[in-house]
Order: structure tokens, then sequence, then C-alpha cells
């Protein structure tokens, strides 16, 4: 999750988009999805020591010991598919929420959106980074490297998720407007060829942590693909995929 987050930032250039105002006094800030609170933790340092950051994750086992944070960073348990707890309705100036592709359920981020626009005060700011799984290219070091392995791992994981493919990353700036939300953009990022290996490691990572779930003898035959995946890679072949960030402000009226 670090690695994912520090290579998303260089990739990026920024936590918060530009365009989100932080500069203001008792700023507050949630984190959905929070993780191992790296993203929040960053953001900290570079916002006011009057900001407050709170960090919301379904399990917080990631996150650090309470005595080593700042003094504005807490954590706390959150399901984003629950009811908001009323204590945080419309109680944060910004909510970011970041790698849900494999939490939407359904094929449907409407659920979690509406949630998210619970959390934000009215004009807050929405900022939600994704990963288009639906949209990827093939890169090879040497246009003579191999990349059938690779290939064959991603079409037999996408079985075992007996799940298509998410395309509503791409969609999420008209989810965004269809609740009336402004100042609607959405920012599109490619991997620098000098960042793949790591980005195509982290990958393989969660594929091969998707493996291990299955037993018998259909997960030998899946590790002995594994095995030569990464050996495809290792010599120079990655997955680069399009990173999508959506930006948003709440209306000043909510219909919610």
């Amino acid at each position: 999750l670090n690695l994912q987050h520090y290579v998303w930032t260089a990739e990026v250039g920024y936590l918060l988009h530009p365009t989100i105002p932080v500069d203001g006094e008792n700023i507050t800030v949630a984190d959905i999805g929070t993780g191992t609170g790296i993203w929040l933790l960053d953001l900290a340092r570079k916002l006011p020591a009057s900001a407050r950051l709170e960090g919301l994750d379904i399990n917080l086992a990631q996150t650090p010991p309470e005595g080593w944070l700042p003094s504005n960073v807490r954590f706390r348990k959150l399901d984003i598919f629950d009811d908001v707890p009323k204590d945080l309705i419309e109680k944060y100036d910004v909510v970011h929420i970041r790698h849900m592709v494999l939490v939407v359920r359904n094929n449907n981020p409407l659920p979690i959106l509406l949630n998210l626009l619970k959390l934000l005060k009215p004009n807050g700011y929405l900022q939600w980074g994704e990963v288009d799984l639906s949209h990827r290219k093939t890169v090879k070091s040497n246009p003579k490297n191999s990349s059938e392995s690779l290939t064959q791992l991603q079409n037999d994981v996408q079985e075992l998720l007996h799940t298509p493919l998410p395309s509503w990353p791409a969609n999420l700036g008209g989810l965004f407007k269809g609740q009336g939300m402004t100042n609607v953009s959405t920012n599109s990022n490619w991997t620098p060829d000098a960042y793949l290996s790591f980005v195509q490691a982290n990958a393989l990572l969660i594929q091969e942590e998707i493996i291990g779930r299955v037993g018998g003898a259909k997960m030998e035959g899946l590790q002995k693909v594994f095995a030569k995946a990464v050996a495809e890679c290792r010599e120079g072949v990655s997955w680069n995929i399009e990173r999508l960030t959506s930006i948003g402000q709440k209306a000043e009226t909510s219909r919610l």
C-alpha cells in the first residue's frame, strides 16, 4: 500500500489537486479506505496545525499506533457501505478516496458516492483516484519479449473474481455531475517507463494473493502460470494502466 501511494503521488504530482483549497483555518479532511494511513500522514505535514485529519476504514490493523500519530490525526472504523453515523454527516471540508476498484460492488460506485457526499460539508470537495483496469496496455522493454503468460494470468485471475473488468472509473466525473456536484474534472496519468517495474511488482503481489485463496490442483496450475508471468516481467514486460483522478465540489444545497 505504501509503495502504491508513493508511485501514485510521484506520477500525478500532488496529494490533493491544486484546485482544492486547503489554506483555511480548522479545515477537516477525511481519507476513506485509509489503509496504512500514509496519504493522510503525508498530507498532515503540508497543512496548517489547525487542520483536523481523520482516516476511516473498515479495518485499522495497518495504521500506526496512536502514540506515534501527530496530534491532529486520528483513525476511526467505518464501513463505507453502511449508513453514515450522525456525527460524521457534513463534517468534512475535503474527502479523499482511492483504490476502490476491487471494493465497489456490482460495477456500481454510486452507493459509495452517496455516502461520500453525506460526509462532505456543503461546498466541500471530493477527490477520487482510481485505476481504470479496462484501459490498459502491455509495454515491453524489447518488442521481442513474450507477454503470453502475463496475459493468461490476467484472464485466469479475472475468471476467479467472477466479474467483468470494472468500467466505472472512467465515468466518475459523470456520476459526480449527476449528483449535482460542480467544478468537476477528471485528470488522466500513465506510469512513466522508469516506474513500470515497481507498479508491475505490486500488481503481481495482488494477483498472487488472489491465487492463494484457491485450493487444490487449480491453484497449482495458476501458480505455474504466475511463475512464468513473473519471469516475463523480469525480462521487461509490464501492464501500464491508466490512473484517473476525479474532483468535484458538493453543491451548497445538497439533494441528499
